[in-house]
């Protein structure tokens, strides 16, 4: 799975990756990404990239980033809603690549 994984992140179409991204952010792999587990995503981006935000700020960020995204209202952000947030930011998909690695989906990776 994890080859599997790499190989969509660095050959992927821009919706492979998008779709990846999603079963990543949907942690109980219920077919939508609720507030709880974005928090937790991006709770765990700011770690990684060594940000330091308080408990508020994050529910703050969280909230604005949720709410833009569940268009419908229903609590709860769709594959489609998650394309469309991100259709509004072009390039965030793109990065989401693995630059520092070649990967070749036969399985075998490459570091460059």
């Amino acid at each position: 799975e994890l080859m599997d994984g790499l190989c969509v992140l660095t050959n992927g179409s821009d919706v492979d990756k998008l779709k990846f991204l999603f079963q990543v952010y949907d942690v109980d792999g219920n077919g939508v990404i609720d507030f709880d587990e974005l928090r937790t995503v991006l709770k765990s981006c700011m770690s990684e990239s060594a940000l330091v935000f308080s408990e508020d700020h994050l529910d703050d960020l969280t909230s604005a980033l949720f709410d833009d995204a569940d268009t419908d209202g229903n609590g709860s952000i769709s594959f489609e809603e998650l394309q469309a947030e991100l259709d509004k930011h072009p390039g965030v998909v793109e990065n989401l690549t693995i630059r520092s690695a070649s990967v070749s989906c036969d399985g075998h990776v490459i570091v460059i």
